[in-house]
Order: C-alpha cells, then sequence, then structure tokens
C-alpha cells in the first residue's frame, strides 16, 4: 500500500518483483493480490514510453505455473486447461489502461476478452480476526489496554530478546514497545509516574523508555515537564542511530521560542553539516541512465532518511517562528560548501513553502544552493527556478547557464522558454535560448515542445505563439513528433479543429495509439463540425494504420455518430458522402458495420 503512494521511490524494489515469473505468481495470490496489483497500476503510470512498452511486452509473454495445469475429466470448465492465461488477464486487467496499449498488447487484450468474456477486476477482502498476530506484542491490543502497570514493569524486566512461546509465533519486542506507547498516548496521565520511574532503571531497555516518552508528548502532555527525560535523546549520538525518532521528540520542542530551542538548533547545525559516508553514496554508474526526475526524487528521498536530513528538516521547521527564520537561512547559506548535495535538496524543496518562507532572504539563499548542485535541483524546483528565471534572472541565470549544455535538462527548459516568450521581461532571451536548443534537432525535446504548444492553444496569451511551433513542425515525420500531435490533439478547443485539419498531413502507418486520441478529438468536433469531420476522417489513410481492424471499428463508431449527428439536420448530400465511406467498411468486413446493418434489415 505504501509503494502504490509513491512507486517512484520503490522502482528499484517493484522491477526487481518483476524480474522472473515465479516471484509475480507468489504475489498473485491471497490477500496480498489487491496491493500488489494496485501498486503495479500506481508504477505504470510513472514510466516513460520506453518502460511502459517493455513492461506490456513482459506482460505479453508472462508464463505462469498454473497455465497447463489440466482438468482431463472437466468436471467443472469446458477446457482442458481452465487456469490458462488466467493470471495473463488478471495483470493485464488491473495493472493497463487500457487506452496506452501497444497493438499486440491491444490484440491479446481482445483475444482474453473473447476466451473469459468480462474483465477481471481483483477486490480487496475484508476479513474479520480474531487472534491477528504471527509475530506481534504478549497480547491483543483489548488485553494490552486492560493491562495494570504491574504487568507492563514485569514484562519490561523479562523481555529482553525475541522470545518463542510454544504453540504460537516469536513476541516481537517492537511490537510490544508500540503496544505500551499507544496505551501510554491513550491515558497519559495513568501512566506518567510510571514512564518517570522506569526512566532511572537500568535494567530496562532503551526501547521501552522512549515509547513511554512518546507516548506521554503524543499524549498531550506538557513537553517542557518532560525536558529533563527527552534531552537524553537530544544528542549527537543518538540522532545518528535514530534519526526518525529524534526528529519525532525535537518537533515538540521547535514549535514555538524557549528555553530549549538553542541548544535543539545548534546540535542540528552540526548534525546537518555531518560529512556523508561513502557507503551513503546514492547512484552507481548504471545510474545515469536513469529518468533525470527521479534521480531528482532519490536525492531528497536520500536525505530525508539520513540523520543529516532530519536535522536540516528540523532547521526548516524552525522557521515557523520569525526569530528564527533568518538564523536558518543564513546557516544555509554560509555553510553552503560544507551541506552534501543531497541535503541541499532539503531547504530547497521545503523553504518557499508559506510558513516557512521570507522573501527578503529566499532568493539570496536559492542563488547560494543552486551554485554547487547539479541538473537534479531543476526537477525538484522547477516552479521557482521558472519563476526566478523571468523575474529574479540574477538569482538563477548562472545556475541556468551552467547547466542548459547538459541535454537531461531540455525536456523542462525548452517549456520555461516557451511560456517566458510571452509577458516577461526576458521574452527576447528565452526565444534566443529555445532557438539554441531547437537547433539540435532532438526527436524527443521537439516532441516535448509540440506538446506544451498543442497545451497551451486554448490559453489565448500563449495561441500565436503555439500556431508558430505547431505549424513549423506540423510536416515533421519522426515518430515521437506524430506520437505529439496525434496524442494532445484532444487539448484543443473545438474552435481549432479546421486549423488542425489544415496541418495534419495524411502520416502512412500510424499506430493504433495515435489514431485512437485523434479520434478522441473529432468527436469531440462532431456536434459543431459533423461534415468536416467526416471529410477529415476521409482524407486519412487509416487503412494503411498498424492493426488496422482495432482501427476499423473505432473510425466506424465514429462515422456512426456523425451520421447521426447530419440525419437530425437533413444533409443529404453529406449523408450520402458518409454512406460511400460506409460502403469501404462492408467491403473490409467490419463487424461493427455488419452490425449496424443488421439493425436495418
Amino acid at each position: 500500500a505504501a509503494m502504490a503512494e509513491a512507486p517512484r521511490q520503490y522502482d528499484d524494489q517493484i522491477r526487481l518483483l518483476l524480474e522472473d515469473n515465479a516471484t509475480i505468481g507468489i504475489y498473485l495470490r491471497g490477500d496480498v493480490e489487491f496491493f500488489f496489483l494496485k501498486m503495479l497500476r500506481a508504477w505504470y503510470e510513472t514510466l516513460n514510453e520506453n518502460d511502459a512498452e517493455r513492461y506490456q511486452r513482459a506482460l505479453l509473454s508472462y508464463k505462469s505455473e498454473f497455465d497447463f495445469k489440466y482438468d482431463a475429466e472437466r468436471r467443472w470448465s469446458q477446457f482442458l486447461c481452465p487456469h490458462l492465461w488466467q493470471d495473463k488477464w488478471e495483470l493485464i486487467c488491473n495493472t493497463l489502461p487500457e487506452d496506452h496499449m501497444i497493438p499486440e498488447m491491444r490484440r491479446c487484450y481482445q483475444e482474453l476478452l473473447r476466451r473469459f468474456g468480462q474483465k477481471h477486476m481483483v477486490e480487496r477482502n475484508y476479513h474479520s480476526v480474531g487472534v491477528a498476530h504471527i509475530c506481534g506484542g504478549v497480547v491483543g491490543d483489548e488485553t494490552y489496554a486492560r493491562w495494570p502497570i504491574s504487568n507492563w514493569l514485569n514484562s519490561f524486566l523479562k523481555l529482553g530478546e525475541y522470545k518463542w512461546r510454544e504453540g504460537r509465533g516469536p513476541i516481537s519486542l517492537r511490537e510490544h514497545a508500540d503496544a505500551f506507547k499507544k496505551c501510554v498516548s491513550s491515558n497519559p496521565d495513568r501512566f506518567y509516574d510510571f514512564v518517570l520511574e522506569i526512566s532511572d532503571m537500568a535494567d530496562i531497555q532503551d526501547m521501552y523508555k522512549i515509547a513511554g516518552l512518546e507516548g506521554l508528548l503524543a499524549g498531550g502532555v506538557n513537553p517542557y515537564s518532560l525536558w529533563n527525560l527527552s534531552k537524553r535523546y537530544i544528542s549527537e549520538e543518538f540522532a545518528k542511530a535514530n534519526p526518525y525518532t529524534f526528529s519525532q521528540i525535537v518537533e515538540y520542542y521547535i514549535k514555538e521560542e524557549n528555553e530549549c530551542i538553542e541548544e535543539i538548533m545548534e546540535l542540528c547545525k552540526t548534525l546537518t553539516i555531518s560529512p556523508f559516508s561513502e557507503e551513503s553514496s546514492l547512484f552507481t554508474a548504471e545510474d545515469g541512465k536513469r529518468d533525470m526526475s527521479r534521480r531528482a526524487t532519490d536525492m531528497l528521498t536520500k536525505a530525508i532518511n539520513s540523520y543529516q536530513g532530519c536535522a536540516a528538516e528540523l532547521l526548516v521547521r524552525m522557521c515557523a517562528i520569525p526569530s528564527r527564520r533568518p538564523i536558518v537561512y543564513t546557516f544555509f547559506a554560509d555553510n553552503n560548501i560544507l551541506l552534501h548535495e543531497y541535503i541541499k535538496t532539503v531547504p530547497l524543496h521545503y523553504l518557499n513553502m508559506e510558513d516557512y518562507y521570507d522573501e527578503e532572504l529566499y532568493f539570496p539563499l536559492v542563488r547560494s544552493l543552486l551554485s554547487g548542485m547539479g541538473p537534479e535541483s531543476l526537477y525538484l524546483q522547477v516552479n521557482a527556478i521558472q519563476w526566478c528565471f523571468y523575474y529574479r534572472n540574477d538569482v538563477v541565470c548562472n545556475y541556468i547557464d551552467r547547466i542548459e549544455p547538459d541535454p537531461s535538462t531540455h525536456e523542462l527548459l525548452v517549456q520555461i522558454y516557451f511560456y517566458g516568450m510571452k509577458g516577461t521581461p526576458i521574452s527576447e532571451e528565452c526565444e534566443r535560448r529555445l532557438e539554441k536548443i531547437l537547433a539540435i534537432n532532438n526527436e524527443e525535446i521537439v516532441a516535448k515542445l509540440v506538446e506544451t504548444a498543442m497545451k497551451s492553444y486554448e490559453h489565448v496569451e500563449y495561441r500565436d505563439l503555439s500556431v508558430k511551433i505547431l505549424e513549423h513542425y506540423a510536416s515533421d515525420s519522426r515518430e515521437k513528433v506524430v506520437n505529439a500531435y496525434c496524442m494532445h490533439c484532444d487539448s484543443l478547443p473545438t474552435e481549432a479543429f479546421n486549423w488542425y485539419c489544415s496541418i495534419t498531413p495524411v502520416y502512412l502507418g500510424k499506430k493504433y495509439q495515435q489514431v485512437h486520441f485523434e479520434l478522441g478529438y473529432v468527436k469531440k468536433c462532431i456536434s459543431t463540425s459533423p461534415v468536416l469531420c467526416y471529410r477529415f476522417i476521409s482524407s486519412q489513410r487509416y487503412f494503411d494504420t498498424e492493426d488496422a481492424s482495432l482501427v476499423d471499428d473505432e473510425v466506424v463508431n465514429v462515422l456512426l455518430e456523425i451520421y447521426k449527428k447530419l440525419s437530425l439536420h437533413e444533409d443529404t448530400d453529406a449523408m450520402n458522402e458518409v454512406l460511400d465511406l460506409f460502403d469501404e467498411y462492408i467491403y473490409r468486413d467490419n463487424r461493427v458495420m455488419k452490425a449496424a446493418v443488421s439493425l436495418l434489415t
């Protein structure tokens, strides 16, 4: 469930799960099945076009160990192998969006749909269980809630390691400590004296003492009354060993100005500039091939999971106190050279948030941070860098100059320059820089610019610029550029349809996916321009499309909608022209056309 919420962060782990069919089969059984498929669906949405196609081709070749387990007597199924392709069908239905299938997958989908009769969508199971722990605490939650304090004390003294119980699973000390924390937080008055008492007992593990402290803090006890206990764990040694717990405790003491905060701030400064060990290196040689936005996310993830990053984030949170804000900004700016590149992502990512932002201090800090950072930071904080480039160019101009030669930045830079060409103080510079990148004539970058222009056409201030770009590249027959024209045309308003028809040449061998999105735009325009819609369709060489049988079905459905619209206006000449198109599809033995004709006879 967690991996489904943030699949980019777990990309490597998810790819490992998909390395062999046997591993996949394990997760297609039992209650984990729903969460596994949900995770794959969320992960698929993060893939670029090439990875998405590789995943689909892996599904096409997927084989399950159950495929050829047969029922010789056919006692309960008409098929000799009743489970054949069942797991593959489940994976396709639950992880792939129908409108992004490659032609081979589309054919497979249609074949399996005919075999199984309907889609198989896995639903979450909800169970009621009486005994729930395989490896858990001493007793269940309800019993824990009724435990006397004497039981807690005895258990802390006895449970110094994992213990097995005859006929039952092992006792988890962590589960036991978490149960104690939960009980303390729900009734802090009852446990207050007990937590203070065990804090001085040498024969009780720190795990239980910390659980008690966290329980009191979470239960609403005044944190300053617990300072003598808390400060035992607000130390450099403890923070390095337990950064998450350290952060949880410290957060209660940095919400307002107080006598403790100065000590905490100095400790966090020391931790923040501590060096990373060599083992903490984030990227390997293979990672050079990784998507840049994923690298940026990985850098921030690596930072906030380290003790240095936890300390940096705590400093950022102290900016919520106005008197502390200048101190924190100055610290990050003055120690820029000492901050590891990963740790710089923390203030860069968080300090433009409303509670921590200071306009006077922010821009000098951004300039300082970016001076030692690579192209990943553009992906991490593109909105702030874009705004600065337009209106505070002095803050980011050196950074942009430094990263612009890197091709991995061009996908975002062409968008920044595109939007900067209208209504900004540096429109001429944006135009010059955009032309410089476009002169390289990289297919992916041109496609991204076409996509941006398509999506911006509806905004009046960018319309002229969008038209200029889209007309310029309309004859570019490279696959990704054609893809951009087809798959994003639905972003255009209906009033642009006549213009779109004029710039869209006939591309031989269009793919099903491209035609699908193009027809989607045509359908949107039927209500206002039915005649123009059928003339556009008749001008296209859809018969030459890959996987033409699937395309035929969609084209005929659209033509039927057009014919219905024309009949309402009694446009006989146009209706006759559409009927001529129908004749071609009847000749091609199209099943949708045959079904429509059968209803008339």
